[in-house]
This record gives structure tokens, C-alpha cells and sequence, in this order.
């Protein structure tokens, strides 16, 4: 064949086969595209970007921008802490929003009443930690994990990069220091009190539901949201965009004071003779005119139960110790087999040494208020650090056994509601005389 021809056909041949190659590489890169547009990617309400749905990890931006935080009205965001939520609305308009702080379980309810329609779902619930945002549904692999990441140091280190190792080797490692707090599952948790140092999705789960009135065809949405720890939420809200700000209690709040009604649910505690009156009734029903009273205190007052419902000591007294309460007051009444002791005492932890104002220092202003109402015997302070209320508790810490459900007499007292207001009054002298004693010592 002519050397001329084969060397034409050559070049051909070669120009064929780039053609080839192109194509295909075309066709590969179309089909990559759709088989990623087809799986579980949807597109962002908020950015317009394509996401993953259900991963619960830190959204990856290639653009080195904010991503969500990008929406963020300026001027509330001006308001807003390290760690908050942001809830894309189905449409302009401001809401009726009841926001419910069920702090016991670690969790908020929103209720959102009078909507045309039914449109948030789980793409609707942006998360920012620390600059970092999570989206979608919250990766139950890593729910109870902490996730450090690097800070970026500018745009082009903003990408944000999943870590994958556990809370304990990390910390080890980066010899990063963050109390642990046994949390009332029994596990060992990261509390936020350096929030720069550990970065998480602060959301564990979260639940959507939907009530329609027949009459208005309106919608009433509850969102209920489980979170990482106990927080403050604050509530703001514009046109586009609903806004929870997650701050640590201490840094909202000057005064805290967490009042425990002992007992509950199937637990009932002591009862009176024939069991015709149980403790935990009793207990809850000195609440009501307590939480009367306290209302009107600008002191934030945390109860571990207004219910009749079934709540575990480690809970209420972990609880006490995460918002990082100034007084913890527990309410309780007393027994014995024989029908003779009666009067009232107060049990306090005696480990709280050096520390300012501590336990004793508590229990002994709430003998004197207690007794001063109730005109029974002072039977003193007791120390008790074997029980699990006084004795793992971190902040100071008062356990009233008002009076003796045992003894006719002081059974008697106790059921009058008049007496009960009398006990309330006392509560609310106690904690008043107890912030001026902090306020001492802080001077």
C-alpha cells in the first residue's frame, strides 16, 4: 500500500480514536451527573445547592462561603450565639410560634398554628455549630459524638472536613480540655463550656407533625427537636426564616435555681398510715404555689417535674449540675415506722468544702425558714452524701424533709393548703436570703 495513503490513514485512525475517547468521557460524566441527581440529593431551600439528605454531617462547600448563614438576616444575626438552628419557611409570612422548652428530656417543641400548607419537612432544619453547618437528617451514627474540626483560617480553608474519630481519642490526641459530665443516660458527654474546642451537630433528632382544622382547612405544625445538651433556647423569626438561638443557660441567666418535687410516677416515696396519702402528691402539690411565687423573681427556676410522671435521681441531679445551678432545692417528706418522730430537717452534702457558699451554708437557712413556718421540732442538719441527690450533686444543694407523713400531727399540717402557701413563702425566703449570701461572697 502507498506510504503516503497509510500515513493519511494513520491520522485518521488517531483522530477517531480522540473522538472516541471525548465522547465517552461525555457520556460518562452525564451519566455520573444523573445517577447523582437521582439518588437521595435534593436541592437546598436555602443556598439552591444540591445536598445529601440524611446525612446529619457538615455540609462540604466547595465555594469556601458560609453556606446557610448566608440567608441570615444581618441584623439577627447580630443576636445570635455560636450554635442555633435555622428553619426555612414554606412561605413569607410571620408565624404564630409557641416555642416549649422540655428541658428535662433535652428537647424543644415548636407549635406553629394557622398555616396555608403543610411544607416543612427534613429539609427544612438547617444547623450551625461553631460556624459550621449540618443539614438533613441527623446521623444516628454519630449522635452522641463530637466532631472537632480544624477552624478555617480563611475562605479557602472553609471546607468543612467530617472527623471521624471518637470524642476520648481526639481529645487525647489534640489535648483539648472539656469537663465531662455523666449525663442521665449514664454516658459521658462533652459539656459546651468551650465551645471552640469540640464542633457537633447539636441536633439528635427531630419529628414533624401535622393537625388540619376541617373548618379553615389551616394547618398546625409540631416540630419537636432532641438536642445534644440542655440549652437555653431563644426564638426570633423574620419573614423567610425561623431562628433558634441554643445558649448555655449560665450566659442568659444571672440567678438559677433548679426545685426538685421528689418522687413521681411509679415511684411514689412514703405514704401515711393506710396509705391514704403518698408522698409524691404531696410533694407536687407544694409546687404550685411555689412556681406562684417564684414567677414573679427574676430568677430563672427550673422544676424536674410539674407531673405526676416517673423521673430517676440520676436525671434531676445531673440535670442540676448542667445548668450549672446557683441553689438546687429538693422537696421531700418524712417517715418512720413508729408514729411518734415529727419535725423537720434538712439534708446537705458536707464534701462541699471551699467553694464559697456551699451546702451547709444552704441547709441551714432553709431550717430556719422551714421551721419557722411550720412550728414543729428542728431536728437539725444531716449530712447525707451517701444519698444520690445530696451526694452527687455539684452545686449547693438543700434535700427539705418538711415534716413527717408518719405523725398524725404533722400529716395534718402538711395536707392544709393554707400550710402549703406558709411552705412556699418559706421556699421563696430561702432562695432570696441564699443570693444575698452568694452576692457576699462574690462582692
Amino acid at each position: 500500500m502507498d506510504e503516503k495513503l497509510l500515513k493519511h490513514m494513520a491520522k485518521n485512525s488517531l483522530a477517531l480514536m480522540v473522538l472516541v475517547i471525548f465522547l465517552s468521557s461525555i457520556i460518562s460524566n452525564s451519566e455520573q451527573y444523573k445517577i447523582f441527581a437521582d439518588s437521595n440529593q435534593i436541592k437546598d431551600d436555602i443556598t439552591g445547592k444540591n445536598k445529601e439528605v440524611g446525612a446529619g454531617l457538615p455540609i462540604n462547600k466547595n465555594t469556601g462561603k458560609t453556606g446557610d448563614t448566608e440567608a441570615v438576616n444581618t441584623s439577627i444575626r447580630g443576636l445570635l450565639g455560636d450554635k442555633y438552628l435555622i428553619i426555612k419557611k414554606p412561605d413569607k409570612t410571620i408565624y404564630n410560634i409557641n416555642l416549649e422548652d422540655l428541658y428535662m428530656d433535652r428537647r424543644i417543641r415548636l407549635t406553629i398554628t394557622d398555616l396555608k400548607e403543610d411544607k416543612f419537612n427534613g429539609t427544612s432544619i438547617a444547623r450551625v455549630n461553631q460556624g459550621y453547618e449540618f443539614d438533613g437528617i441527623p446521623n444516628k451514627d454519630t449522635a452522641d459524638t463530637s466532631v472537632p474540626v480544624k477552624a478555617a483560617k480563611n475562605e479557602a480553608e472553609e471546607k468543612l472536613r467530617p472527623y471521624n474519630a471518637s470524642l476520648s481519642n481526639d481529645l487525647k490526641n489534640k489535648n483539648i480540655l472539656v469537663p465531662e459530665v455523666i449525663s442521665a443516660t449514664g454516658k459521658v458527654t462533652a459539656y459546651g463550656t468551650e465551645p471552640s474546642k469540640v464542633t457537633s451537630d447539636p441536633v439528635k433528632s427531630f419529628n414533624i407533625n401535622y393537625e388540619q382544622d376541617k373548618s379553615s382547612s389551616l394547618f398546625t405544625a409540631t416540630i419537636e427537636i432532641a438536642l445534644d445538651f440542655i440549652y437555653a433556647p431563644i426564638l426570633y423569626q423574620d419573614d423567610e426564616y425561623i431562628y433558634i438561638d441554643l445558649k448555655r443557660p449560665k450566659d442568659v441567666y444571672d440567678k438559677i435555681v433548679v426545685i426538685d418535687a421528689g418522687h413521681g410516677g411509679k415511684d411514689c416515696g412514703t405514704f401515711s398510715q393506710g396509705e391514704k396519702y403518698y408522698e409524691k402528691d404531696v410533694n407536687l402539690s407544694l409546687i404550685t404555689d411555689i412556681k406562684e411565687i417564684l414567677d414573679q423573681e427574676d430568677i430563672k427556676v427550673y422544676y424536674t417535674r410539674t407531673t405526676d410522671k416517673t423521673i430517676f435521681l440520676n436525671p434531676r441531679v445531673n440535670f442540676a449540675n448542667d445548668v450549672e445551678a446557683d441553689l438546687f432545692i429538693s422537696l421531700h417528706c418524712n417517715s418512720s415506722e413508729s408514729a411518734q418522730p415529727y419535725g423537720s430537717e434538712i439534708l446537705y452534702n458536707e464534701k462541699q468544702l471551699g467553694q464559697g457558699f456551699e451546702s451547709k451554708d444552704l441547709a441551714e437557712i432553709a431550717l430556719e425558714e422551714i421551721t419557722d413556718v411550720t412550728h414543729r421540732v428542728n431536728r437539725g442538719l444531716v449530712p447525707a452524701n451517701e444519698m444520690v441527690i445530696v451526694g452527687k450533686s455539684k452545686v449547693p444543694v438543700a434535700l427539705i424533709e418538711v415534716a413527717f407523713m408518719s405523725n398524725d400531727e404533722d400529716l395534718d399540717f402538711l395536707l392544709k393548703e393554707e400550710n402549703k402557701k406558709k411552705i412556699a413563702k418559706a421556699v421563696h425566703q430561702i432562695i432570696l436570703r441564699a443570693f444575698k449570701e452568694i452576692e457576699k461572697d462574690t462582692e
